[in-house]
């Protein structure tokens, strides 16, 4: 069952997830001058016919300034934690959409929404471990400069 303090933590756990995710966008959303010239204004997505992983080890490789063999590095650590990942994000929008189809009007609703429930803590908890996981391997990849770079100023 899932008690109040668990889903206090399982909030926090999976705003904290939605944040991550969110910064890393950010980190490596690409800008470009707007026609005023005074801000930057997201361009538009151009299809990059590589793989997410080669695109984002990429970005990564020019703003700290990795060698190739560090990046060919990050690429593989990218392309294999990334599956597990997007298996952990597949299962809980399938979790999600199972608790978007029920109906409070069906016998057991509540009964079922709980469990629903306890299994997408249990999900956001693995995601979240999933991306921790995935920034610690990355850091020992990085130099202490490079980190400083990738955290910026806000981790000083």
């Amino acid at each position: 069952m899932l008690n109040r303090k668990n889903a206090g933590m399982l909030s926090v756990i999976g705003l904290a997830s939605v944040l991550m995710s969110g910064a890393a966008v950010n980190a490596f959303a690409e800008t470009s001058p707007s026609s005023k010239g005074t801000s930057n204004v997201p361009t538009a997505p151009v299809q990059d016919p590589r793989p997410s992983y080669e695109v984002l080890a990429d970005r990564l490789a020019k703003k700290l300034d990795l060698n190739d063999k560090t990046r060919n590095k990050v690429s593989e650590l990218f392309k294999a934690d990334g599956k597990a990942i997007r298996i952990i994000q597949n299962e809980l929008a399938q979790t999600q959409a199972e608790i978007s189809s029920l109906s409070p009007i069906e016998k057991g609703y509540l009964k079922e929404v709980d469990k629903l429930a306890d299994e997408r803590g249990e999900l956001t908890k693995e995601l979240t471990v999933a991306y921790a996981k995935n920034r610690v391997k990355l850091y020992k990849l990085l130099t202490p400069t490079q980190i400083e770079a990738l955290e910026g100023p806000s981790h000083s």
